[in-house]
This record gives structure tokens, C-alpha cells and sequence, in this order.
């Protein structure tokens, strides 16, 4: 009989073999582990990209109805009691805060340094009618007003700012409302709001927003986007007696008179991922007229802006 012999791959064979497979695992690896970075990125990018527009567009909302005070031709009468600020509708609709400057009292104390910040006031659009008007009670034709909340009274002729300590259909003052031609007059909530910003509760920074409850006039603030890490505003100021911008002022510039002539402002925000190591080239970044550092953290960064022109010129 002839003898049986057994034949197989000899050790070198073997080690071969293992070691073609694991440079292709590598490999594999390596195109799996690029994949998810891209994906990591884009998914940051894109986030950043709808953080950015959502935050300038409520910006930019809120920037063309500053300074609406209604239909009156005549000045307005700041009769809320309020000595802030926020209430000065009269002086302007808009004013602002960058570095260098002392901080004003509307400034929230939480607000992240080398950060500018924005106060706005205007009377909301949407009115109601008066039906009758009765020493310094002021009936509503229809909906209702809320105790302790601010409104602006406007009857073609005069405006009037005050606090309502009535509620329901009657709007009561603190002062005669005879003056006011009950047929034209119309009642307007009034609000300011102060974007800042400032230190979110997960640590990172964001876009805050400040303003009155319509409900109460109580301050009530609130993080409107996670991942702003600076905001920087310049002010279009249009030349004396024109309504042509001129020039474009940081907030430290501006005279106290420039803010009644304030036609457009640039809104510009420096955005970072709320994720760490996306940014595969970390790499250092232009804002505000500075140069940043790259990020230690490799967070993805991102500059967006806009320019929105102002609706309501003061008078």
C-alpha cells in the first residue's frame, strides 16, 4: 500500500497569511473611522449653519420693529414709571454695548467678556381697538389686557407709554387718558429685548435673549441658541438731516445722538460646535476685527452674519 501523506499551510504560510488580513482590517478600519469624522463634520457644520441662520433671523425680526411707536406725529410721553432703559422709547429704539465701554444698568452681569450686546424697544404690531375712554380707565372693543403689563397708547395725535393696573377689557392709568380721541386711539403691548451672550446650564456658551413678559412686564430670560461664542454689531448711522448711511460705528463710537440715527445695523456671530474633536485642522480664526487662537478642543467654528435695515426711524 502506498503511503498516505497530508499536506497544509506551513507556519510561514500562516503568518502571512494573518498578517495580509490584519492590513486590510487596518485598512478597513481606517476608511470606516475617515467616514464617521466626515460625517461628524458635516453633521457639526450643518448644525452650525441652522443655529447661525435661526439666531439672525430672530435678531433681524426683532431689529425692524425697533422703534415703532404707532401712528402719532406728535413726541412721546414716557408715563410708565420706569426710569431704565428699556423703557426710554422716547429716546430711541435701539441701543448697544461693546468692549471698552462702561456697562450700563440694562446689561445682564452674566454676559461673556469681549462680547457685545443689543437692547431694543418698539410697540408690538398687532393693536387693539379702544371703544371708550373715561377719565383714566380706557375700555377695549374687543380682547383684553394684563395687569401690570406695559402698553403704548397711540391716537394719530400723541403717544402715551404706561403701566396698566387694570385688566380684562379695561386698561386702567395711573393719569387722565381724556387727552386721547377714544375712535383713533389703539392699544399696543409694548416689549424690549436685550441679546446677550452669556454661559449656558451645559457649560457652553449661547445666545440669550432678555425681555418683558407681555403677560406681567416681569423680566424673563432665556437661552435662545447653544454654541454662540461672540456676537459683534456695527451700526449704520445716517448723516445729519439724511437718510443715507454714512458710516458703520462699533457701539464705543457712537455718539449719544447717533442712536436716533440708526438706519442699518451688521450683525455678525462666531459659532462652535457643542461636540469636541470634529475639526480635523484646527486652525486660527478672524472675528470681530481679532485673530482666535485655534480651538484646543477642536471644536468646528464657524463666522456668520447679516445686515438688516431698520423700518422705524426715530422721528
Amino acid at each position: 500500500m502506498g503511503r498516505c501523506r497530508q499536506r497544509g499551510l506551513s507556519l510561514v504560510e500562516l503568518m502571512i497569511a494573518m498578517t495580509l488580513s490584519l492590513l486590510l482590517m487596518a485598512g478597513v478600519v481606517q476608511v470606516v473611522l475617515a467616514s464617521k469624522r466626515s460625517y461628524q463634520a458635516n453633521l457639526a457644520l450643518a448644525e452650525l449653519q441652522e443655529s447661525g441662520r435661526f439666531a439672525l433671523d430672530a435678531m433681524a425680526l426683532d431689529l425692524r420693529n425697533a422703534g415703532f411707536r404707532g401712528a402719532c406725529a406728535a413726541g412721546l410721553v414716557n408715563a410708565s414709571g420706569q426710569s431704565s432703559a428699556q423703557y426710554a422709547l422716547e429716546s430711541a429704539g435701539i441701543e448697544g454695548y461693546g468692549s471698552g465701554m462702561s456697562a450700563p444698568a440694562w446689561l445682564p452681569s452674566s454676559r461673556l467678556g469681549n462680547t457685545d450686546a443689543l437692547l431694543l424697544r418698539y410697540a408690538s404690531d398687532t393693536p387693539l381697538e379702544a371703544r371708550s375712554i373715561s377719565g383714566s380707565t380706557l375700555t377695549l372693543a374687543s380682547g383684553s389686557v394684563s395687569a401690570s403689563a406695559f402698553y403704548l397708547l397711540s391716537d394719530q395725535q400723541s403717544c402715551l407709554l404706561l403701566r396698566n393696573i387694570g385688566s380684562g377689557s379695561a386698561l386702567v392709568a395711573e393719569r387722565s387718558l381724556q387727552h386721547l380721541l377714544a375712535p383713533a386711539t389703539r392699544v399696543y403691548p409694548y416689549r424690549y429685548a436685550i441679546y446677550w451672550i452669556g454661559k449656558g446650564v451645559d457649560g457652553n456658551p449661547g445666545l440669550f435673549l432678555t425681555d418683558n413678559s407681555e403677560n406681567s412686564g416681569v423680566a424673563q430670560t432665556s437661552e435662545l441658541v447653544s454654541g454662540v461664542a461672540g456676537l459683534s454689531l456695527r451700526y449704520g448711522v445716517a448723516g445729519t438731516g439724511e437718510g443715507v448711511v454714512t458710516s458703520y460705528k462699533a457701539a464705543r463710537e457712537m455718539a449719544p445722538g447717533d442712536w436716533r440715527r440708526v438706519r442699518t445695523v451688521r450683525v455678525s456671530l462666531l459659532l462652535q460646535s457643542l461636540t469636541r474633536e470634529v475639526d480635523e485642522a484646527p486652525a486660527s480664526i478672524s472675528f470681530d476685527g481679532r485673530t482666535l487662537a485655534p480651538n484646543p478642543e477642536r471644536r468646528l467654528r464657524l463666522v456668520m452674519g447679516s445686515t438688516t435695515a431698520m423700518r422705524n426711524g426715530a422721528p
